[in-house]
């Protein structure tokens, strides 16, 4: 084998080592993104579970939304009953 072969030889083993670095990382990286979708996915579900758990025990899964759409009670604010609001939202200024 000449000088020049012997180069040519070492300088593909050198491009195959490359190659096989870089497959090893793609695969280290495919790992971590299933790993993170997986790790999504279940925390999805605990959520909907946890909604679903909570809407057959009779409560509200989101109380916010609810207290919404209640209508205005002047007695929950120590108003008297037949206070009403009435051009609160003219502008003032």
């Amino acid at each position: 084998m000449s000088y020049n072969q012997q180069y040519l030889v070492a300088a593909q083993m050198g491009h195959q080592q490359v190659q096989v670095q870089q497959h090893a990382v793609a695969e280290i990286a495919h790992q971590q993104a299933v790993t993170a979708q997986l790790e999504l996915a279940a925390a999805q579900d605990r959520a909907s579970q946890a909604a679903q758990l909570e809407l057959a025990a009779g409560q509200p899964a989101n109380t916010n939304a609810l207290a919404i759409r209640r209508p205005f009670d002047p007695r929950a604010h120590d108003l008297d009953a037949h206070f009403r609001l009435t051009r609160f939202a003219d502008l003032k200024g």
